[in-house]
């Protein structure tokens, strides 16, 4: 069998994050990339968020066979940016779609999100 050595992973698509309803918790979620025949197979997937004006970033990995993440322990009232990147034998691929953001808040006793 052939492999093809490419950067990494190809990234997953339709990257979303929502307000869980717990606060302080996001739900991350995402469509799994097709992967090429001859490419190496998704191993897993590395989730990176941030603060939506900070440039620090935390990780936190997903199985091969997960679609959907939960982040915890997030400031409530802040709004955060989730990316989601899918990792190979080579390593980790880009990261996809920051455009979505999601500010983690109670309204009337409830969790909501804003995008």
């Amino acid at each position: 069998m052939l492999f093809t050595i490419s950067a990494g992973a190809p990234y997953p698509r339709n990257v979303r994050a929502v307000a869980a309803n717990i606060p302080g918790v996001i739900q991350v979620s995402w469509s799994a990339p097709t992967v090429p025949s001859g490419e190496l197979p998704i191993t897993g997937y590395s989730i990176r968020y941030k603060v939506q004006n900070s440039n620090v970033f935390k990780y936190k990995n997903a199985a091969a066979n997960s679609v959907e993440d939960i982040i915890t322990g997030l400031d409530l009232g802040t709004t955060y940016r989730a990316y989601v990147a899918g990792v190979n034998a080579i390593g980790t691929g880009p990261y996809c779609c920051g455009r979505t953001t999601v500010t983690v808040k109670t309204y009337n006793g409830k969790l909501h999100s804003e995008q």
